[in-house]
């Protein structure tokens, strides 16, 4: 058996077997990022939007579509858990927190001033829902403001647009 003529393929073999594996590791890391990418594009497209709702005058349900989307598929594994996924968890549970107590003005078309001016309903919960409203616009707006958020910047009507809902006051 002659070795010089059986090394020179097997080396070639292993060195092209090393190669692709190192081009797949990169192709995989750079997918992984664009898939991270495209998901905080949904998740601030959505904050957009929920914070362009909350400044209207009529209270409205705000928009978890995108959310639950990446929790159902499993995208959520591409943020970094103690940073990332926690706040976005908070936030995500404020906003249906704010939905439940939403659905009791939604159904008879409440306006924000009604609330303000204590017309409707019972005083106490009118001052609760004011404030959760206030902090909740407060949370968001930090939200899509933090540094890991501003990979991709779009407005509150390009939102509207990819969502397909449409502003009425």
């Amino acid at each position: 058996m002659n070795w010089d003529s059986l090394i020179p393929p097997l080396v070639g073999s292993f060195f092209g077997v090393i190669t692709a594996f190192a081009l797949n590791n990169e192709y995989q890391s750079y997918k992984t990022q664009q898939d991270k990418i495209r998901y905080i594009k949904m998740f601030r497209s959505e904050i957009e939007l929920c914070i362009y709702i909350i400044q209207l005058d009529r209270i409205r349900l705000l928009p978890i579509d995108q959310w639950i989307s990446a929790v159902n598929s499993g995208a959520l594994k591409f943020f970094k858990v103690d940073t990332e996924l926690q706040i976005l968890t908070r936030g995500y549970y404020d906003i249906k927190d704010y939905n439940n107590r939403a659905v009791d003005f939604v159904d008879d078309d409440v306006r924000w001033s009604e609330l303000e001016s204590n017309k409707l309903f019972d005083i106490k919960s009118n001052r609760e829902y004011l404030e959760i409203r206030k902090s909740l616009l407060k949370e968001l707006k930090d939200l899509k403001d933090m540094e890991w958020m501003q990979l991709i910047i779009i407005n509150a009507d390009e939102a509207g647009a990819y969502m397909n809902i449409r502003a009425v006051d």
